[in-house]
């Protein structure tokens, strides 16, 4: 089939003297999008409504008029609470991580891991002879009580 049938076909694109049009037709995708689409999803967005245009095209007309895409803020996790009025454990090691039998020295860690439905939190208690994993327990919430429930299950 030649060019010229294989247009004839096709859906109509925007021409390149309709900018304006176009650009209208981005600026109410993006505003749509509550402003976090970029150009990848604005073009298909407008492609799915119908107006053939490259994505280049799209990016192009977004640099040009100042439509920046919001970015998505990383989350972050609240471990520890500096400015508190309890008194502060002192250091029973010393930096010496090194003990003779099993069950002299352990360690206690607690830790945390974003996922999908939210910050998850570990207790983790590590006998320092082995360098094994003498307990571990998850929970959704970071509370004292986490790292209790671990240290009495490994005590027993």
């Amino acid at each position: 089939m030649s060019g010229y049938y294989g247009q004839q076909c096709r859906q109509a694109t925007v021409e390149r003297g309709d900018e304006n049009a176009l650009v209208a037709q981005i600026r109410a995708m993006f505003a749509e999008s509550g402003g976090t689409y970029g150009s990848p999803r604005v073009s298909a967005a407008l492609c799915q409504v119908g107006v053939v245009c490259n994505r280049k095209r799209v990016a192009r007309l977004m640099r040009k008029h100042q439509i920046v895409a919001k970015h998505r803020r990383q989350r972050r996790g609240k471990t520890t609470n500096s400015r508190h009025p309890f008194p502060i454990a002192p250091n029973c090691l010393q930096g010496d991580f090194s003990a003779q039998r099993p069950n002299e020295k352990w360690l206690a860690n607690f830790t945390y891991i974003d996922t999908a439905d939210g910050w998850l939190y570990i207790a983790l208690v590590l006998d320092v002879f082995s360098r094994k994993l003498v307990r571990w327990i998850m929970e959704n919430h970071m509370e004292t009580s986490l790292v209790e429930q671990a240290l009495r299950i490994a005590l027993t």
